[in-house]
């Protein structure tokens, strides 16, 4: 018996993302893209670039494992536009700093990641690649927390400690 996917905690998970990876700053010099959010079955986070290329937006796809939806995305996809071409991010996670901020998500391999500015993604260069293996627990370990914590607050990221 296949287990249904859960997309109302799905959806939470990505409201609380958004939330988490959006500057608070201005930053100068980054290409800044239109941006969207969705959620997906693990497995089905690939194969978006038709759709991004046609919206002309980039896309963030976070996808769960039907039934364990509470434990956070298994996998995040990011989809970027650039020069009229789609570029596919496949294997992200999401990466903080320290615990009071910033949240990037970051590419498999990659020495930067993506944050979310006026509704628009954009690239943070030259982001810290020590102890990345901890950083990312630590962002899981706060982005599986964030869905309990908004619903006592609206802005529940800058309050993580």
């Amino acid at each position: 018996m296949k287990t249904s996917f859960n997309r109302e905690i799905a959806m939470d998970f990505l409201i609380c993302l958004g939330r988490m990876i959006t500057l608070r700053r201005e930053v100068d010099g980054i290409p800044f893209r239109e941006a969207a959010f969705t959620v997906a079955e693990a497995g089905n986070e690939h194969g978006f670039e038709h759709a991004v290329k046609e919206a002309n937006k980039d896309l963030i796809v976070l996808a769960f494992k039907p039934g364990k939806e509470r434990r956070g995305p298994a996998n995040i996809a990011v989809y970027e536009t650039y020069d009229g071409k789609v570029k596919t991010w496949p294997r992200c996670s999401v990466w903080v700093l320290s615990r009071e901020g910033p949240a990037l998500i970051v590419p498999k391999g990659a020495d930067f990641g993506f944050a979310y500015h006026d509704a628009a993604l954009c690239r943070v260069l030259e982001i810290p690649l020590d102890h990345r293996a901890d950083r990312i627990k630590m962002a899981r370990k706060i982005l599986s927390l964030m869905p309990q914590i908004m619903a006592c607050d609206p802005n529940p990221y800058v309050r993580v400690h």
